[in-house]
Order: C-alpha cells, then structure tokens, then sequence
C-alpha cells in the first residue's frame, strides 16, 4: 500500500473516498446537494503489512440528507476481503426504480417503471431502452470508451475535459459542484468521531 493511501484512505477513520459515487448520484438530482451526513463504521478487524490497525473501520457508511428532502447512503469498504464491486448503485424513486448489474454471470442492469411494466414484482433489463434514451453520441463512442478505461469512463471525462478546454463547451463540474461531492466525505469524519451524530455539510457558495 502506498505512503499517502496509508495516511489519507486508510488512515482516517469514515468516508475518505467517496466523491467518485456520490459525484454520480448527484448528477440524477441536479440542482441539490448534501445538507448534512452521518457517518458510521463496522469496526476494525484488519492490520497493515507493519501489523498496525488501520484507523479507518472497515466497511464506513454514509448516510446523506439532501436538500430537497431525498436520502442517499454511500458504503466505502476500503480494507474487506470481497470481489472488487466499482458501480454498485440503486436508485428507488415513487413511480420506478434501477440497480446496477452485480457483476456476477449473466447479471444486467436492472430497472421497473410504473409506467411501463405491468408486474411490480419483476425486473427488466435497462437496455431494452437504450435505443429510445441513450444519445447517439453515446452510441457511437461505446467502443472507443470500452478501450479507454475505467469502464469507459475515462474516456468521457478526457472528452469534456479537451472540449472544455477549447471553448467548445462548458466544463461539466465547476468548483461548488466539485466541493458538493467532496465535503460530505470530509463531514462523515467528523461526524463519527462523535459518535456518528448528523453533520451540517457547509455550501461552499456561501464562502
């Protein structure tokens, strides 16, 4: 492991790396942002190469109130003995719902639409709508995304970070959104060092 992994992922204690998933939720609630968390851990149960115990528990939940009134709930598992798992998600809103795919044999993402699917007790696979909602940018750059990375993420963000940079569109995550998806993480430290008491998470536009 690292030197600067071993100080700031694993050597506080809570969330200290979960802008990656709470960066891609916020993105299904524009216009909102984390108001307050709390952060609780699972307890120790691992040592580092030296046989030191790692600060940071080993599973850390975040539980995030939002400002329109939503609930998300970040898990990091820095140090558990599992199968990696990068995109877990789920999304449950009043009239549907999405999980990601497990990544086990055979699974898909799955979702259900009041307004589409008859059987509330029964998943459809999320790319029978791909054709009618995914942009044909998107289409068109799956392949080339696929070779890039990261589960194709990387070549998206280098794409708006070029057109960003030559006029050609606007930068996707300004400051207060970046801040949006860090603070939380940062609070969730706080808050279980006192016990996982809920945490006010600043605005940073009010700075």
């Amino acid at each position: 492991i690292t030197k600067w992994r071993r100080k700031w992922q694993t050597g506080i204690n809570g969330v200290t790396y979960g802008t990656h998933s709470l960066g891609s939720i916020l993105q299904w609630m524009p216009g909102e942002r984390v108001v307050s968390v709390c952060g609780v851990g699972s307890g120790h149960h691992y040592v580092d190469p030296r046989g030191d115990e790692y600060e940071n528990e080993d599973a850390c939940l975040m539980l995030c109130r939002m400002s329109g009134g939503g609930l998300v709930k970040i898990r990091v598992d820095m140090l558990s003995n599992r199968p990696h798992a990068m995109t877990n998600y789920q999304l449950q809103g009043t009239d549907g719902c999405y999980e990601s795919a497990r990544g086990g044999p055979g699974d898909v993402n799955k979702i259900w639409l009041k307004s589409r699917h008859e059987d509330p007790n029964e998943w459809h696979d999320l790319g029978e709508l791909r054709d009618e909602f995914l942009p044909e940018f998107w289409k068109e750059a799956l392949d080339a995304a696929q070779k890039a990375g990261h589960g194709g993420g990387d070549y998206f963000e280098v794409l708006d970070f070029v057109n960003a940079a030559l006029g050609k569109a606007p930068c996707p995550i300004g400051i207060h959104e970046a801040m949006d998806m860090t603070l939380p993480g940062l609070v969730s430290q706080q808050s279980i060092l006192e016990g996982s008491r809920w945490t006010d998470v600043p605005d940073s536009r009010t700075w």
